[in-house]
């Protein structure tokens, strides 16, 4: 990336993958305090009615979880780092992403209890996946953005005389 599209970028973009990647990182490191749940801490905090066994199962299940949001959040991170770079593939890719996280994230915490990490950095995912979604920001990923070289002037409005359902001309 040459440093003159560093200045061109919209500031939008530079601060949705700065959200992006904060929650990415605050995913990954919920991710991983999830996945390090270990037997004793769940025996302690489950009723004496669930068996070592339901137990196990939940040790495991939790260890899944956490490690799936710790990808989630890695690769949300690479893909915003990858859009930074004018990259419209991995735009779409990080926003899409990004709200199947938020989707995610929020089952997770009603079936399962996740690290408060992990929901505190839904809020900064769904910001920075807005904001990449902007009409703006989708322009300068088109190359349509003003400042952009190259960008076309907006053309004028004509009326078109052929066009019998076009309006009249005003102050004609």
């Amino acid at each position: 990336m040459t440093h003159d599209q560093d200045q061109d970028r919209p500031a939008a973009v530079t601060l949705a993958v700065l959200l992006l990647s904060t929650g990415g990182a605050m995913l990954i490191l919920g991710g991983v305090f999830t996945a390090w749940v270990d037997f004793s801490s769940l025996r302690q905090v489950a009723p004496a009615t669930v068996t070592d066994g339901a137990v196990r199962e939940a040790v495991l299940f939790y260890r899944g979880v956490g490690i799936l949001a710790a990808l989630a959040g890695a690769a949300l991170t690479a893909l915003a780092w990858r859009a930074r770079r004018r990259d419209v593939r991995a735009r779409r890719a990080a926003i899409s992403l990004a709200f199947a996280i938020v989707v995610l994230a929020a089952v997770g915490a009603v079936l399962a209890a996740t690290h408060i990490l992990t929901l505190l950095s839904l809020p900064l995912i769904i910001v920075g996946a807005l904001l990449l979604a902007r009409p703006a920001t989708a322009a300068w990923f088109a190359g349509a953005y003003p400042g952009y070289p190259g960008f076309p002037e907006e053309p004028q409005f004509t009326e078109y005389p052929d066009n019998p359902e076009s309006p009249e001309p005003r102050g004609g």
